[in-house]
This record gives C-alpha cells, structure tokens and sequence, in this order.
C-alpha cells in the first residue's frame, strides 16, 4: 500500500471517529452528563459511581439516562469497576466549552493601551473581534501586534488583564513552536520564512505549520523566536532588563527586524544579535529552529 494511500485512509478513520463523537454530544442529556461527570470528578477526586452520577442530572427515567451513558462511553467517557471518568478527549471538550470556545462571540472595543510604538512613539490602542486582539499604532501603522485568543479570556476581566492575558498567551505560544510542538495538538511543527509584502514593519515572518492538525501561526516574527531563547534570557537579566516585566508588544526585537535577520535561506539560518552596556550577544538558529551557536562580545572587539 502506498504511503499516500495509507494516508487517505488515516484521514478517513479520523473523520469518521470524529464525526462519531460529534453525534454523541448533539444531544442535551449527553452534554449534562458531560458537564456533571466533569465536575463530580474535581469534587471526588477520581471516578464516579452510576448511582452518584445519575443523581447529578436531571432525568427521572434511569434506562434512558443509561442509554445515553453508554452512547458516550466510546470516545468520551471511559468504564471500569470503580466508576466512570472522562477520557482525554473528554475532558478537551469540557475545557474548552467552559473556556467560552462556543459560548458566542466576546469584544472589546478601540481601548487605549498603557503602551507606546517601539518605532515613533505613538500611544498604542487594543481591540477584539472574531478571536483576535489586534494591538494598533494609528501614527505608523494600522496593525502592530495580532495575538489569537480564546473569548473566554475577556470573561471577567477588565481590558488590562485581558491584554496581560494576552501576553502570557502569545509568549507560551512562541516557545512552544520554537521548539517544534505545536500548541493546539502537541504535534510536530515544520517552519519555512516569508516576508511579507504589506507588512507595515517589514518584518520577516516565520510560518508554522503542524504536519498534525494543520494549524499554522503566521504572524511570528524572526524576533519573537529568541523571547524564550536561554541565553537571550540571560543576557538581558544580567544587564538588569527582565524580559517578562513588558509585553510582547513593547519589546522592540519582537516587532522589528532591526535586531535580527535571515542569514541563509537553504537551508534556513535566524541569527539575533544585540547590544547592551558595551557587550554584544549573537545566537544562530537552524531550519529546525535548534541553536547552532552563541556568542557574547564586547563592542570593541566586535
């Protein structure tokens, strides 16, 4: 069997187990017990007997709660002799209907940021619709810092928490697909460059793409890569900066390329360098996006 035919027939399997599983959770009951078994095992610690469980939701016929029991147990709910508990997938699936996923679309309105443009100094201004916060410089640019995130992240909290949230958000991101594990379904990611052509930046952009579950994150900077790099780290704290005391969006390695650059493109070669009280750091990166060497100079030996 050829291996593009094993692939086709992989992708059918998936397809049909999800499928599955989306026509077990298109039912009310089967969601409360979903969401009863869920919170029943944070309650107990551990798996959920019958009669404890048929207790939580509210149906009065127990054959017919028990139909719908077993209708999850497939891919969602697992058995055993002490009880029943969600399995993985499970447990995604409550996550993410209680992180908001699908409670409706959350915004914010243009809201001024306690933030200015690393490039004239103009105040910044946040916004967010359709599962994005765009971060924007009027002065220089429409578009300054675009982060995807969750509407359960705006549910109470006022706009600087969310913009807080955002940072921590993009930042676990970023070091995740720096180092090839995709943060959507942990898979391998692959990496390729592009620049593009109406950034208001001109920023390098690093695509990456997950041979897994095919989700791509395309507004990563060549900068952004070393936000997380050890050694970066280390020689901005040395010199007395943290480099998780601002967002991402006020560090001006992470939205301009002024500070880093494509050294190769066959194979793919980042490099980074910076200069700080007289001394100078460069850090190479491979098309796997692995260190290939690090340096730290004074500027008079450079």
């Amino acid at each position: 069997m050829s291996r593009r035919k094993r692939d086709i027939e992989a992708e059918a399997r998936v397809r049909g187990d999800s499928m599955e599983v989306f026509s077990a959770l298109a039912n009310d009951t089967r969601l409360a017990i979903l969401f009863a078994l869920a919170e029943a095992e944070q309650e107990l610690d551990g798996p959920v007997s019958f009669s404890d469980l048929y207790k939580r939701v509210d149906i009065d016929d127990s054959g017919r709660f028990n139909y719908h029991l077993k209708t999850l147990t497939e891919h969602i709910v697992a058995r055993s002799e002490s009880g029943y508990e969600l399995r993985y997938a499970g447990r995604l699936i409550y996550r993410a209907i209680k992180a908001g996923f699908y409670a409706g679309e959350q915004t914010l309105p243009p809201t001024p940021v306690d933030s200015t443009c690393v490039m004239c100094g103009a105040n910044l201004v946040a916004r967010y619709d359709d599962s994005r916060l765009a971060i924007e410089c009027h002065e220089c640019a429409d578009l300054y810092y675009l982060v995807t995130l969750p509407p359960g992240a705006l549910v109470d909290r006022t706009p600087d928490e969310v913009l807080r949230a955002a940072d921590q958000h993009v930042r676990s991101d970023i070091t995740l697909v720096s180092h090839g594990v995709c943060p959507y379904c942990s898979g391998t990611m692959t990496a390729t460059r592009d620049r593009v052509s109406d950034s208001p930046t001109g920023n390098v952009y690093i695509h990456h793409f997950c041979v897994q579950c095919d989700q791509r994150i395309i507004s990563t900077t060549v900068g952004e890569l070393f936000l997380s790099h050890p050694a970066v780290v280390a020689f901005f704290f040395e010199h007395g900066v943290n480099l998780f005391d601002k967002p991402c969006w006020e560090i001006e390695f992470c939205v301009t390329d002024e500070f880093t650059s494509v050294s190769s493109d066959d194979p793919l070669q980042l490099t980074f360098e910076y200069a700080l009280a007289g001394d100078v750091i460069r850090v190479s990166l491979d098309d796997e996006l692995e260190t290939v060497d690090v340096s730290v100079t004074t500027e008079s030996a450079t």
